[in-house]
C-alpha cells in the first residue's frame, strides 16, 4: 500500500492540474493604488491631483426617499463645509471640520460634535485628493474580490482604518470608475448607522470627470 501512493499522488496532482487548465487563467486582482491610479487618470490625471489644494464640487444626491443639492468646499488638510438642501423640506443642514474637530448641524440649528471614527471617516471622503493618498489614510488596504456594486461587476477594496469601522470602495471592473462606498458610523450615542453612497452620474467640472449624482 505504501508502495502505490506517490503513483496516487501523481494521479490526483495530474487531476488537479488538468482541471484548472480547463477552467483558464485565474483573473488576478489589481492593487488597491492600482485602481486608483486607473481613476486618477479617468478624473483628471496624476498631475491634476497632485497640484490640488483644496476644490469646490455641487452635486444632487437621492437618499432616503428625498432629494436635494449638495455644496462641498474642501481643501487636502482635512478642513471641509458641506451645505446640503433638502428639496422636499426646504430644509438645509450642515457638517465641517476644521481639520481636527468636526461637527454637525441640523435644520433645527441642533449641533452634534463628531466621534473621532465620524471626523476620520469624513476627512477621508471629503479630501478631494483622496485617491492620491488612499495608503496614508488607512493601516490596511486590499483589493478583495470581484463583486457586484451599482448593477456591474466592480473590484471591491477593503480599507481599515486607525479608528472607526472598515470602509468598502468599489471600482468597476470595465470602466475603471470610482462608483461609490458603504461603511458605518457610530455617533456620540453610540449608535451604528450603516452608510452606502452609490454615484449615480459623472461630469466634467474644469476638465475633471467628477460625481454629479448620488
Amino acid at each position: 500500500m505504501l508502495k502505490a501512493l506517490p503513483a496516487l499522488l501523481a494521479v490526483l496532482l495530474t487531476s488537479v492540474a488538468t482541471a484548472q487548465v480547463g477552467r483558464g487563467p485565474v483573473e488576478a486582482a489589481p492593487t488597491p493604488q492600482e485602481l486608483a491610479d486607473r481613476w486618477m487618470a479617468l478624473s483628471g490625471g496624476a498631475e491634476f491631483y497632485e497640484s490640488m489644494k483644496g476644490r469646490k464640487l455641487t452635486w444632487t444626491f437621492e437618499t432616503r426617499g428625498q432629494t436635494g443639492e449638495a455644496v462641498r468646499i474642501s481643501d487636502v488638510t482635512g478642513r471641509f463645509l458641506v451645505t446640503a438642501t433638502i428639496s422636499e423640506r426646504n430644509a438645509v443642514e450642515k457638517m465641517g471640520s476644521d481639520g481636527k474637530v468636526g461637527w454637525i448641524m441640523s435644520p433645527r440649528g441642533d449641533v452634534q460634535i463628531m466621534t473621532p471614527s465620524m471626523l476620520a471617516h469624513y476627512r477621508f471622503v471629503e479630501n478631494p485628493a483622496w485617491p492620491r493618498s488612499l495608503g496614508k489614510a488607512f493601516t490596511e488596504i486590499k483589493t478583495t474580490k470581484k463583486t457586484v456594486f451599482a448593477d456591474e461587476a466592480c473590484w471591491r477594496v477593503l480599507c481599515l482604518p486607525k479608528v472607526g469601522k472598515p470602509v468598502e470602495l468599489y471600482f468597476s471592473v470595465d470602466t475603471g470608475r470610482w462608483r461609490g462606498f458603504s461603511t458605518s458610523l457610530v455617533n456620540a450615542q453610540d449608535r451604528q448607522r450603516d452608510l452606502k453612497m452609490t454615484v449615480l452620474d459623472y461630469r466634467d467640472t474644469d476638465g475633471a470627470l467628477t460625481p454629479a449624482r448620488w
